[in-house]
């Protein structure tokens, strides 16, 4: 997606040159159309660091959510007898408190 912007701020930034030449407002066309190349740029960039951040947190949270869900820090609930996680101060299904 993000090289798509890059190709598209490229033909713009060309096209309003190509335009520029061809009329009397040339200053005109090349302003707008370089103004216009930035914000297609831009947003090429940032997409690019959101799938940089995307892929980073992918990462760095699939390994400790295995290691959190593989510990049996596990408890009964003695009324309800479901099994919870320790570090919760009441039993999630029936609300008692060990």
């Amino acid at each position: 997606m993000s090289i798509v912007l890059y190709v598209v701020g490229i033909i713009v930034l060309i096209i309003s040159f190509i335009t520029g030449f061809r009329s009397d407002q040339l200053l005109l066309f090349i302003i707008s159309g370089f103004l216009s190349s930035i914000i297609f740029f831009a947003l090429g960039k940032i997409i690019d660091n959101q799938e940089e951040i995307k892929y980073y947190i992918k990462v760095n949270m699939e390994s400790p959510k295995k290691s959190y869900l593989s510990k049996s820090d596990k408890k009964v609930c003695s009324s309800c007898h479901n099994e919870y996680d320790v570090h919760q101060k009441s039993c999630p299904y029936c609300g008692n408190k060990d």
